[in-house]
């Protein structure tokens, strides 16, 4: 890492020895050569040996808090555990190994639940024994709080350590990009009434990393198949005009109606107080209209999403009277909610479109997208915060492409120069098929659902006049309605004749790169060519002669 530029000063390491008593050999040192050529003396020296029990527990207790003393939440953090054995802890403790294993999860658990996904929980297994069940343990209990978790037990080679070690450098280096600088969505020419002074500290603030809130996660695995009663303990209550709600309306374009709840007999709303998801935007939260006897959840089960981030530090000093911190927050769910809207309606062009195919065989799925609204709700100390709420998937989720160019089944991307995006690379990938073509018959032409994804997003480009592209696709496979139901969009919007507009779908929106980015990698199926180019209903003859690529 630090040979390749990886690492830096910023990147701060930490190495604790395990044992009854936990001692920090090293502690925050910049990953530099200074970092190398000290590790390398302590070997030299014959420092470190290999001697006495393995503890884990006070280890563990050491290095959380060494990564929660960071206060920023503003960097991505990484515990990585190597062990030859079983943990002697249960010799001390004078317990089973089985509660000893419970109480060493039960550790990672904890750190997991507050630090979410910018934490990556890599175990290492070092030698003969036949399990590593504390090893994997920890890991598995990561994952079910949202963070990264993985075990591995490399053979016993240098070759074979190094590279488990680079595989816990990939996973590090992952969670860093997504807390990468990012610009503000402003057009700094705009007169949105801020003074010179804040003008100012927006621009200091533009590159500044953004702040994660510090929120609590529960366990995926233990959450309640059918939620009848809540109770304040674990939910925050908002009853009656402490709760408004607002809907999109799509014939004025960007503003909310008022709108009395989903229910009829509602009274309320129920949030729980642990968000049990996590995007790279958005924390997830259950999500409940009740009865007037606060407690009684009427209708299906909801979802509600605020931003992952601390807005406030967009606006570093601006914010802090709380008034503009507010404006930060509307903007974010009322803009989160538009965008979702906007590719609702895409998604029923591209249907419609698919309609007009005679030859498309009838499972072939349809798209869409969640419909969403936004709850305003006030606290007993009438704090008004806002949430997007939309209706709970089931099944299981998964994602089709991101907003970075990745797709499923991704293999080799297609070969532009790292340059800006041009009408006409956009349209060679439009046109392009990069499989052997192969004939098909007129009355059965089958699409994987990888396919419609991608068709998709290749259609709303050329559906929007070349100015939007939708993906980060991800949602679930409705086998009932052959549908795949999406949620969480991304939008890129790029207009030739107005290149100072920058993030106007939000953080996400990475305007002309991101489009760049998709086609980059896109190989066009045979839906591509159908849904972009237009389609004129041939002859049954003529379709069978047709050559249309499908990929299996």
């Amino acid at each position: 890492r630090i040979r390749t530029g990886m690492a830096g000063k910023t990147d701060a390491v930490t190495i604790v020895l395990m044992g009854q008593e936990a001692k920090i050999l090293i502690e925050e040192a910049p990953t530099d050569w200074v970092l190398y050529n000290r590790i390398v003396r302590i070997y030299n020296e014959g420092r470190v040996r290999a001697c006495g029990h393995g503890c884990y527990r006070p280890s563990l207790d050491l290095a959380e808090r060494i990564l929660l003393k960071n206060d920023s939440s503003s960097c991505a953090l990484l515990l990585m555990v190597l062990s030859d054995g079983r943990p002697s802890d249960s010799t001390f403790d004078k317990e089973c190994l089985k509660a000893t294993n419970i109480r060493i999860k039960g550790q990672v658990e904890r750190l997991s639940s507050q630090l979410g996904r910018r934490l990556t929980v890599s175990t290492i297994g070092m030698g003969n024994l036949p399990d590593f069940d504390t090893l994997r343990s920890m890991a598995g209990g990561a994952s079910d709080y949202g963070s990264q978790g993985n075990f591995m037990l490399p053979s016993m080679t240098c070759s074979g350590l190094g590279q488990a070690l680079s595989s816990v450098a990939t996973s590090l280096t992952r969670s860093q990009t997504e807390l990468l600088p990012f610009v503000v969505d402003r057009d700094p020419s705009a007169d949105d009434g801020y003074s010179d002074a804040e003008k100012d500290a927006l621009a200091k603030a533009a590159y500044r990393q953004r702040r994660v809130r510090k929120v609590m996660r529960e366990n995926k695995q233990t959450i309640a198949a059918v939620t009848e009663i809540v109770n304040e303990e674990d939910f925050r209550i908002y009853m009656n005009d402490k709760v408004v709600h607002m809907e999109f309306d799509p014939s004025v374009d960007g503003k909310f109606k008022k709108s009395i709840l989903q229910h009829p007999n509602a009274h309320g709303v129920a949030m729980k107080k642990m968000a049990f998801g996590e995007g790279q935007e958005r924390l997830a939260y259950q999500f409940f209209e009740i009865a007037d006897d606060r407690t009684t959840v009427l209708g299906a089960p909801l979802v509600a999403k605020g931003s992952r981030f601390v807005e406030e530090s967009i606006v570093d000093g601006i914010t802090s009277d709380g008034g503009r911190a507010w404006e930060v927050k509307d903007k974010f769910v009322r803009r989160f909610c538009a965008v979702q809207h906007l590719a609702r309606s895409a998604a029923r062009a591209f249907n419609d479109k698919m309609n007009e195919i005679p030859a498309l065989d009838p499972e072939t799925a349809r798209v869409s997208f969640l419909d969403c609204s936004v709850y305003y709700l006030t606290n007993e100390n009438d704090e008004e915060s806002a949430v997007i709420v939309e209706r709970k998937l089931e099944g299981k989720f998964r994602k089709w492409n991101s907003n970075n160019g990745w797709h499923n089944g991704q293999d080799t991307p297609n070969s532009y120069p790292l340059e800006t995006i041009t009408e006409s690379a956009a349209d060679e990938a439009n046109g392009r098929n990069n499989e052997s073509p192969i004939d098909v018959d007129s009355s059965n032409i089958f699409v994987t659902h990888d396919e419609v994804a991608q068709a998709f997003s290749h259609f709303s480009y050329i559906h929007s006049g070349k100015k939007m592209l939708i993906c980060d696709l991800q949602g679930v496979y409705d086998n009932t309605d052959k549908l795949l139901r999406f949620t969480d969009p991304v939008i890129h919007y790029h207009d030739i004749k107005k290149k100072e507009k920058r993030g106007v779908c939000g953080r996400t929106d990475l305007g002309q790169k991101g489009i760049w980015g998709f086609f980059r990698t896109h190989r066009c199926n045979g839906l591509c060519d159908l849904v972009t180019k237009g389609f004129i209903t041939p002859t049954e003859s003529s379709f069978k002669r047709r050559k249309v690529c499908i990929r299996p």
